[in-house]
């Protein structure tokens, strides 16, 4: 999946992994945006439930654990307080859960 950083506005991937509970994020890295167009990340459509694993290290930028995902329909990192999108600039109070209906990435 691919997802922005809420303070740097930076491109990030998160690998996840397809487990009997849903998905489960395993991974995040550090990605040009340019570069995961070229590869095709948001081709791929996934949606469930998400969890991370116990290695799972967080926003590579910043160190967030929690996501959200916006109106927009794309993810960003998210610490406490009000929320705001890394791609569209909205910003809301965020309701929690754990089910994403619509997301991209590669799996």
């Amino acid at each position: 999946m691919i997802a922005k950083c809420r303070n740097s506005k930076k491109t990030f991937g998160i690998r996840v992994e397809r487990r009997d509970e849903g998905w489960c994020l395993t991974w995040a890295f550090k990605i040009d945006e340019k570069m995961a167009s070229r590869e095709g990340f948001e081709k791929t459509k996934i949606s469930g439930n998400f969890y991370m694993d116990e290695e799972f290290p967080g926003c590579p930028y910043c160190g967030a654990m929690d996501f959200i995902q916006c109106g927009c329909k794309k993810l960003t990192c998210y610490d406490e307080g009000i929320a705001e999108c890394g791609w569209c600039g909205n910003k809301s109070k965020p309701v929690a859960g754990e089910q994403f209906e619509f997301t991209s990435g590669d799996y």
